[in-house]
Formats: structure tokens, sequence, C-alpha cells
């Protein structure tokens, strides 16, 4: 098998039959060596998108592989995400992490033990509030008490007053300074 079959010159739009056949045998060849996808091999190598390798295969256009076949053999390749269940333990351990740094440092308990234990956020996330856990640390809270809002209220009518003892402040500033 050559290493590089040149694209027609035409654009590279088309390959001709001992090409096609080619480059279908080295996709072969790749994945039964290799666990990566062969098509994306044959891409950086030979030119033709996964896409269009499919369309040869599935229109019929390479002899003795069937679309059945590479079809399944091709979703084999793909890396797909194999859901884990975790032990009510892990789940101890990964929550107790979590409370541990939103504890020493306020925040960042999931992204911690998302990158120690190589689970998602999105899945701790759910774990903590199934198990009643708090998402911050208590001080950090998201209730506010009616004293907060209280205190807010006063500072507000506070500022106000300076603005206003501060607007006519600059007035008589503004004319004194004009009598100079």
């Amino acid at each position: 098998m050559p290493r590089y079959i040149q694209p027609p010159e035409s654009g590279g739009s088309r390959y001709a039959a001992q090409q096609r056949q080619e480059i279908v045998e080295f996709v072969l060849a790749w994945d039964a060596k290799h666990e990566s996808d062969g098509r994306k091999e044959a891409q950086k190598r030979f030119g033709p998108t996964p896409q269009t390798i499919d369309n040869w295969v599935r229109r019929g256009l390479v002899e003795g592989v069937s679309w059945s076949t590479w079809h399944e053999r091709q979703r084999g390749n793909r890396t797909k995400s194999k859901g884990r269940r975790y032990t009510p333990s892990e789940k101890a351990e990964v929550l107790e992490l979590v409370q541990k740094v939103n504890a020493k440092k306020g925040l960042g308990g999931i992204k911690a033990a998302s990158e120690k234990f190589g689970i998602t956020p999105l899945v701790i996330g759910i774990w903590m509030k199934k198990a009643g856990v708090p998402s911050r640390s208590s001080g950090l809270s998201g209730r506010v008490s009616a004293d907060t809002f209280e205190r807010l209220a006063e500072l507000h009518g506070k500022i106000l007053a300076t603005e206003e003892t501060l607007a006519e402040l600059k007035k008589e500033y503004a004319i004194l300074k004009r009598k100079l």
C-alpha cells in the first residue's frame, strides 16, 4: 500500500476506484492496529474526509466492505463515555472533600473534587442536592436575613443624604469661586 495517494488534480473531488479501495483498506488496517479512528488518519495522509470515506462504502463504491459491517466498526471506534455507578462510600468521600474545601476557601469544593476524582461538576452538584449538603460554606449561604436588608436601606439613606449635602457644598463653592 503506498504511503501517500495523490488526490486527483481536478480539485480533489474525485478519487479513482483503486485509490478508494486502498484508502478504505488503510482505514481497516489502521483500525485493527490502533484504538483511534483510521478515517481521521486517512484524512491526514490521503485527503478525503471521514464522511467522504463513509459515503464511498455506503454507496458500494468499495469492493468487499458492506455498509452494515463498516458502520458498526466505525461506531465502535468512537470514544464513548461509559456511565459509572458510585458506591455510597465513594460519594461520601467526594462530598467530604467538597465540604472541606468550601469550609476552608468558601467556594471551589466542587471544582477540586471534580479534578481529583474525575467526576463532572454537574454530577457532584446533583449528589450534594440529594444529600442536602449546602453548596457553599455556611458563612456564604444564599439566605439573607432581614437585618441585612435593614442595614442596606439605612446605608442607602445615608448615602443619598451625603450626596445632597455634597451637591449643596459644590454649588456654594462654585458661587464663591466666581466672586474671586
